[in-house]
């Protein structure tokens, strides 16, 4: 006969291990995980209209720099700009560009398999005649603006940062694949 209280009780299990806050691979722009996933959303929303934004951009970076069509053997004999926006070529080449900001965004938690693919889209660009690192910087005004018209009003300060970060660390990672291929260094070395 033995009081209730005497019994031995089971211990009461631990309490349950909050679940790790998930990393960011340090390579990555992104100082935290919400940043990237905040990143990944506005890039979905960037997504379904991805060609017309592509071909947004490479058409604000042909008007701001005409001298930058000659380059594409395809897209050099176009003089009217609106036959270039129409034709295949020039919508396969403004994809071929989103398509590399598009791997990373997929490939986000797989750094090294875009950090390869990019620094490889480096090189070939060194094999361009008369190409120069400016390119690559001369085209983040487009590519920020074709975003933002591509946004509306989901274009915000955060997001505006963070497109910014992404733009410039694909830069970062084809200058790398771009310098060690030998390609000639921008006229303008401040610039990048």
């Amino acid at each position: 006969m033995g009081c209730l209280q005497a019994k031995d009780k089971e211990p009461e299990p631990p309490p349950p291990k909050e679940p790790e806050a998930k990393k960011v691979d340090p390579r990555l722009p992104f100082e935290s995980y919400r940043q990237l996933f905040n990143m990944k959303n506005s890039w979905k929303a960037v997504g379904r209209t991805l060609t017309q934004t592509a071909k947004e951009c490479l058409m604000r970076l042909f008007k701001a720099h005409p001298e930058y069509q000659k380059m594409h053997k395809n897209l050099a004999k176009y003089d009217d700009l609106d036959k270039l926006m129409e034709s295949t070529a020039f919508e396969n080449a403004s994809l071929d560009v989103f398509n590399l900001f598009d791997e990373v965004m997929e490939t986000s938690d797989k750094v090294d398999m875009h950090i390869a693919t990019l620094q490889r889209a480096g090189k070939a660009h060194a094999k361009i005649p008369n190409f120069t690192a400016n390119y690559f910087r001369d085209m983040e005004q487009p590519f920020m603006e074709s975003v933002k018209l591509a946004l509306g009003d989901r274009f915000t300060e955060a997001t505006e940062k963070n497109f910014s970060l992404l733009f410039n660390y694909v830069v970062e990672q084809m200058l790398i694949g771009y310098n060690q291929a030998g390609g000639a260094p921008a006229p303008d070395s401040n610039r990048v």
